[in-house]
Protein backbone atom coordinates (compact mmCIF):
# COMPACT_ATOMS: atom_id res chain seq x y z
CA UNK A 1 0.00 0.00 0.00
CA UNK A 2 1.41 3.78 -0.46
CA UNK A 3 1.25 5.96 1.50
CA UNK A 4 -1.58 7.96 0.11
CA UNK A 5 -3.39 5.18 0.38
CA UNK A 6 -3.24 4.54 3.82
CA UNK A 7 -3.06 8.55 4.68
CA UNK A 8 -6.74 8.19 3.42
CA UNK A 9 -7.54 4.72 5.28
CA UNK A 10 -6.41 6.85 8.54
CA UNK A 11 -8.84 9.56 7.43
CA UNK A 12 -11.48 7.50 7.44
CA UNK A 13 -11.37 5.95 10.43
CA UNK A 14 -10.72 9.80 12.18
CA UNK A 15 -13.99 10.63 10.12
CA UNK A 16 -15.65 7.52 11.52
CA UNK A 17 -14.32 8.53 15.01
CA UNK A 18 -15.76 12.16 14.73
CA UNK A 19 -18.97 10.53 13.45
CA UNK A 20 -19.16 8.17 16.49
CA UNK A 21 -18.39 11.11 19.11
CA UNK A 22 -20.92 13.46 17.41
CA UNK A 23 -23.98 11.09 16.74
CA UNK A 24 -24.01 9.63 20.30
CA UNK A 25 -24.74 13.02 22.15
CA UNK A 26 -28.27 12.73 20.33
CA UNK A 27 -28.56 8.85 20.26
CA UNK A 28 -27.55 8.40 23.77
CA UNK A 29 -31.16 10.49 25.14
CA UNK A 30 -33.08 8.71 22.14
CA UNK A 31 -32.07 5.04 22.85
CA UNK A 32 -33.38 5.58 26.88
CA UNK A 33 -36.58 7.06 25.14
CA UNK A 34 -36.37 3.97 22.97
CA UNK A 35 -35.61 1.41 24.53
CA UNK A 36 -32.46 0.46 23.00
CA UNK A 37 -30.28 -1.31 24.36
CA UNK A 38 -27.15 -1.58 22.72
CA UNK A 39 -26.39 2.24 23.55
CA UNK A 40 -26.86 1.75 27.15
CA UNK A 41 -23.99 -0.61 26.95
CA UNK A 42 -20.97 0.97 29.27
CA UNK A 43 -18.04 -0.27 27.51
CA UNK A 44 -19.64 2.26 24.33
CA UNK A 45 -20.23 4.84 26.76
CA UNK A 46 -16.60 4.85 28.37
CA UNK A 47 -14.88 4.78 24.66
CA UNK A 48 -17.32 7.81 24.02
CA UNK A 49 -16.19 9.69 27.17
CA UNK A 50 -12.75 8.76 27.03
CA UNK A 51 -12.75 10.10 23.00
CA UNK A 52 -14.61 13.71 24.07
CA UNK A 53 -11.92 14.16 27.39
CA UNK A 54 -9.23 13.37 24.85
CA UNK A 55 -10.23 16.03 22.18
CA UNK A 56 -10.88 18.20 25.30
CA UNK A 57 -7.72 18.12 26.81
CA UNK A 58 -5.89 17.85 23.01
CA UNK A 59 -7.28 21.10 22.58
CA UNK A 60 -6.83 22.69 26.13
CA UNK A 61 -2.76 22.22 26.08
CA UNK A 62 -2.82 22.22 22.36
CA UNK A 63 -1.81 19.48 21.24
CA UNK A 64 -3.25 18.25 17.28
CA UNK A 65 -4.97 14.91 16.91
CA UNK A 66 -2.26 12.15 16.23
CA UNK A 67 -4.26 10.77 13.09
CA UNK A 68 -4.12 13.98 11.70
CA UNK A 69 0.02 14.03 12.79
CA UNK A 70 0.20 10.52 11.07
CA UNK A 71 -1.75 11.30 8.16
CA UNK A 72 0.11 14.64 7.53
CA UNK A 73 3.64 12.70 7.83
CA UNK A 74 2.34 9.89 5.37
CA UNK A 75 1.51 12.72 2.58
CA UNK A 76 4.46 14.41 3.44
CA UNK A 77 2.18 17.46 2.47
CA UNK A 78 0.13 19.43 3.92
CA UNK A 79 -2.33 19.54 1.22
CA UNK A 80 -5.10 16.77 -0.22
CA UNK A 81 -4.58 15.45 -3.43
CA UNK A 82 -6.79 12.19 -3.14
CA UNK A 83 -10.81 12.32 -3.45
CA UNK A 84 -11.47 10.94 -0.73
CA UNK A 85 -9.07 13.16 1.52
CA UNK A 86 -10.35 16.47 -0.20
CA UNK A 87 -14.02 15.82 0.57
CA UNK A 88 -13.12 14.37 4.30
CA UNK A 89 -11.18 17.37 5.17
CA UNK A 90 -13.94 19.64 4.01
CA UNK A 91 -16.25 18.27 6.69
CA UNK A 92 -14.02 17.82 9.23
CA UNK A 93 -11.91 20.51 9.32
CA UNK A 94 -13.05 24.16 9.51
CA UNK A 95 -11.26 27.78 9.38
CA UNK A 96 -12.46 29.08 12.74
CA UNK A 97 -10.71 30.58 15.38
CA UNK A 98 -9.07 28.26 17.58
CA UNK A 99 -11.21 29.54 20.62
CA UNK A 100 -14.68 28.44 19.31
CA UNK A 101 -13.36 24.56 19.13
CA UNK A 102 -12.22 25.04 22.77
CA UNK A 103 -15.54 26.33 23.42
CA UNK A 104 -17.51 23.85 21.70
CA UNK A 105 -15.53 20.75 22.88
CA UNK A 106 -15.44 22.07 26.63
CA UNK A 107 -19.59 22.11 25.88
CA UNK A 108 -19.69 18.67 24.03
CA UNK A 109 -17.45 17.65 26.90
CA UNK A 110 -19.73 18.90 29.56
CA UNK A 111 -22.78 17.25 27.52
CA UNK A 112 -21.08 14.23 27.75
CA UNK A 113 -20.84 14.14 31.31
CA UNK A 114 -24.67 15.24 31.74
CA UNK A 115 -25.64 12.12 29.42
CA UNK A 116 -23.60 10.22 31.68
CA UNK A 117 -25.18 11.26 34.78
CA UNK A 118 -29.23 11.78 33.28
CA UNK A 119 -28.49 8.29 31.22
CA UNK A 120 -26.14 5.82 32.48
CA UNK A 121 -24.93 3.23 31.00
CA UNK A 122 -26.06 -0.51 32.61
CA UNK A 123 -23.85 -1.93 34.90
CA UNK A 124 -23.65 -4.89 32.92
CA UNK A 125 -22.75 -5.12 29.26
CA UNK A 126 -25.60 -6.15 27.11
Amino acid sequence: MTNQIIADIILIIHFLIIFFVISLFLLIPISYKLNWEYLKNKTIRVVHISLITLVTIETLIGVHCPLTILENKLRGIFFHTSFISKILKEIIFWELPGTYFLTTYILCFLWTIFLWWRYPPKKKNV
